[in-house]
């Protein structure tokens, strides 16, 4: 009989092509979303030049003020509700003039008309995704059926009986539920839920007159998230039918026990850490509980029980190559093994997978409000600054707290407004500052000019304001003090007053300071 590392090997390599092949399913489907995406902007483009012709409106920003109207369009549905009530002819007269008049109609089942048109063409996009997975999940299970039967006789050195898969064998495994469901209602479910969501996207979209550029945007982030799912459906379900195909070739061949191999790698889970090297009786193999796969994305296999492994593969925490260890290792052992700086890599790796999920609703979080500009271009990118780059990451999250009440800000006012609370600069700093109506001030000018001498008229401190870039609030809101290059005033927000007010050529302290860190950033 050959080495275990002969049956470990052949194990690897039949998980590493099943998911070559699922590669190549995984890209025929995105291009099915992408030119989903690029016919729904079709559509919607189609949808704005036929109401601009309608319209006279000729510009992107008449068609956005046009669209926008729509929204009170939603009156036309109560309307038709009204109609569908009134009891005299007198009050049917009266709707169906109000409703003729505005021209809600047209523009409803337009907009309408483009809302069936996406769920339409996204329901066919999952009919074919349904037919593409279901020729990739037949041709894994038979590849893994028949490749193990190869692997067993040829490791064995000895010819194995097996029956030839019958067509109704393998459609019974593709139709039998695993975790609830089996992968045609599960491809289903996750198309249909994203359907609804491009949907009402661009219906919304329309409805309130949002651009193109705006819509398109989001509409790509809905496709690069569902593609996410769709590749991890994919591979999962790729994973089960291969290990299903070689479970099948067990039996067949009598093999009667299997042995549990889990990957040395810091992405390994507790689960499958658990059950690494660890030998089951075939007919006490539970998918998900000592027989793979046992969650998504899971990569472990399994070899017969009595084959010998010389070595094992295992990953290096902090390089990332493989390298070879003892086949007898078990991960427990193999973890052990590791130096003091592999060890802290392996930590830091199992926390990003731990933190996976949680993580990537923080990335949108944090994109949503400061702009992808703002952040790195990947989630990937953006959990290894995380975890990674202790300083740009409290830089970031300090940038995002800062954003909460300062929307209009960006990452350099942040960082003028950090260095100048650094330098001791009291109070709660907005750059840009916060806007007040001058218009409404009135102005303490005994204080200004009789008591404090400083010789500044109304309307030059309400240029102060109105060229300030930055303000501070002071005294629990009592007090915004707004600071230009021109001069300073203090204003008290809730009497709507400015107390003083001084020129630059006063500058000194504090204001002093303010000015010179202001300089410094270029404003």
């Amino acid at each position: 009989m050959r080495s275990r590392e002969y049956w470990k090997q052949r194990a690897i390599a039949a998980e590493y092509y099943a998911q070559q092949d699922a590669s190549l399913t995984i890209g025929k489907i995105q291009e099915l979303y992408g030119n989903a995406l690029e016919h729904i902007d079709e559509e919607v483009q189609k949808l704005r030049r036929e109401l601009g012709k309608q319209t006279g409106a000729v510009s992107e920003k008449e068609l956005d003020e046009l669209l926008s109207a729509s929204e009170s369009d939603k009156s036309y549905r109560e309307l038709q509700n009204l109609l569908d009530m009134a009891e005299t002819d007198e009050e049917r007269v009266d709707i169906l003039s109000r409703m003729n008049s505005q021209a809600y109609g047209a523009r409803i089942k337009r907009i309408d008309s483009v809302g069936n048109k996406i769920l339409a063409e996204l329901t066919k996009v999952a009919s074919m995704e349904k037919v593409l997975c279901k020729d990739l999940f037949s041709d894994t299970y038979q590849k893994g059926y028949y490749g193990k039967i190869y692997e067993l006789a040829r490791g064995y050195n000895a010819g194995v009986a097996f029956d030839v898969l019958p067509k109704r064998a393998i459609n019974k495994a593709l139709s039998e539920p695993w975790h609830g469901e089996n992968y045609s209602a599960r491809i289903w479910k996750h198309s249909q839920a994203f359907a609804e969501q491009i949907q009402q996207t661009v219906v919304k979209g329309l409805m309130t007159g949002q651009s193109r550029a705006k819509m398109a945007s989001e509409l790509m982030e809905y496709t690069d998230s569902t593609c996410y799912v769709a590749e991890r459906l994919v591979r999962t379900e790729t994973a089960h039918f291969l290990s299903e195909g070689q479970r099948e070739a067990y039996e067949a061949a009598g093999i009667e026990k299997y042995r549990y191999l889990a990957a040395l790698s810091e992405r390994t889970c507790e689960i499958c850490v658990s059950l690494d090297n660890k030998v089951f009786p075939l007919d006490e193999a539970t998918e998900g509980v000592n027989y793979p796969t046992m969650h998504p994305n899971c990569r472990c296999v399994t070899i017969t029980a009595d084959a010998k492994l010389s070595t094992r593969i295992a990953k290096d925490p902090v390089t990332g190559k493989n390298y070879k260890v003892d086949g007898n290792m078990d991960f427990a052992e193999w973890k052990e093994s590791l130096t003091d700086e592999q060890k802290q890599a392996f930590d830091l790796h199992v926390r990003q997978n731990k933190n996976k999920s949680s993580d990537k609703k923080q990335y949108e979080r944090y994109k949503a409000r400061l702009g992808a500009d703002n952040l790195p271009k990947t989630f990937d990118k953006f959990q290894d600054l995380k975890y990674n780059d202790v300083e740009k990451w409290n830089e970031l999250k300090g940038f995002y707290r800062y954003k909460r009440d300062n929307l209009n800000s960006g990452l350099r006012d942040y960082k003028c407004a950090k260095e100048l609370s650094d330098i001791g600069i009291k109070g709660v700093i907005h750059i840009p500052a916060k806007f007040i109506d001058i218009n409404k001030l009135s102005f303490n000018d005994i204080h200004v000019n009789v008591e404090k001498n400083h010789n500044v008229s109304e309307e030059e401190a309400k240029e102060y304001i109105t060229n300030a870039i930055l303000s501070i609030t002071k005294r629990q809101g009592l007090s915004e003090n707004y600071y230009s290059k021109q001069g300073v005033s203090y204003v008290n927000p809730h009497e709507l007053e400015i107390k003083t007010a001084f020129s630059s050529s006063e500058f000194k302290g504090d204001a002093k300071k303010i000015m010179e860190v202001i300089e410094k950033y270029g404003y």
